[in-house]
């Protein structure tokens, strides 16, 4: 006894095509690690500011950087290097944006000393 096939199953095989299409498309749309919950806000590198930070280190060599944080700027997380000379001597060595955020400086004042 042969099986009998639906006169439906081409209409139906396209159907599933295209719906599988449909849905690889739209997760090809969306940005893997990009979520905003904001409806106004930037969306960044897939770099986290924690990673950002971590490769900020390495301004740590600089003479006036006494260290690197994290801050907030406009709502938004950006990097704030501590320094002890003012921030234009520091012109040409820090970015003004690193890994897509951007850098901002706080003068101490001075020279760090350990207590």
């Amino acid at each position: 006894m042969a099986t009998r096939l639906s006169p439906l199953w081409p209409v139906r095989g396209w159907v599933w095509a295209w719906g599988l299409l449909a849905l690889a498309l739209a997760g090809a749309c969306q940005p893997s690690g990009q979520t905003t919950t904001k409806p106004n806000a930037v969306v960044m590198d897939t770099v986290t500011i924690q990673q950002a930070l971590a490769e900020a280190e390495t301004w740590l060599q600089l003479p006036g950087v006494a260290g690197v944080a994290q801050g907030e700027q406009a709502g938004q997380p950006c990097l704030v290097v501590l320094a002890t000379v003012p921030p234009d001597s520091l012109a040409g060595k820090i970015p003004a944006t690193f890994r897509g955020f951007p850098v901002t400086f706080q003068n101490l004042g001075g020279p760090a000393q350990a207590q």
